[in-house]
């Protein structure tokens, strides 16, 4: 973490693979929580003021793929190769919801600005969108015939986006949908 007027860096340590990602947990200059996750199938709250971990969760049996915090700041979801998603609590750092029913590694995942849905993607091309609030499956979009390319997506569901309205997702991998 670095303090690039001074110079000063400070090195957060704990996951045993490489850390995939990071996000801070406050548009609020005076809270000072990182999310970080990494291959090592762990996700870690750090206070980045001192260094000090605050929070060790052992959150999938494979890799984290990706990680992404709700806009409302309440959740944050984790989607991993071990081709599951989690929906877990910013409050309590529990696990709210396990997400199954993606067949391969799951890629990524996005809130939508209302905080009321989350996108996953995985490595066959489809995307499922669930329901925060439950947990429930409310969407699956994929097509039942294949692009011409090895998946229904063109490869892997690298990214999605809601729009500012929360009507239109869109999807990068081999294509953009």
């Amino acid at each position: 973490v670095w303090k690039w007027k001074s110079g000063e860096c400070k090195v957060l340590q704990g996951h045993k693979e490489q850390v995939r990602c990071f996000s801070l947990l406050s548009d609020s200059t005076n809270d000072s929580k990182l999310l970080s996750w990494s291959f090592d199938g762990t996700v870690k709250v750090w206070d980045i003021e001192s260094g000090e971990r605050l929070q060790d969760i052992e959150a999938h049996q494979g890799a984290i793929l990706s990680c992404h915090v709700s806009p409302d700041r309440c959740h944050f979801a984790t989607t991993s190769a071990d081709k599951t998603a989690k929906l877990w609590s910013c409050e309590t750092w529990q696990c709210a919801f396990t997400l199954t029913g993606h067949q391969e590694c799951v890629r990524s995942c996005r809130f939508s600005w209302d905080s009321k849905r989350l996108a996953t993607g995985d490595d066959n091309g489809e995307i499922r969108i669930w329901s925060v609030k439950d947990g429930s499956l409310l969407k699956i979009c994929s097509r039942e015939s294949k692009d011409g390319m090895d998946s229904l997506h063109g490869g892997w569901v690298t990214d999605l986006h809601f729009s500012p309205n929360n009507s239109v997702l869109v999807s990068t991998g081999g294509y953009i949908k």
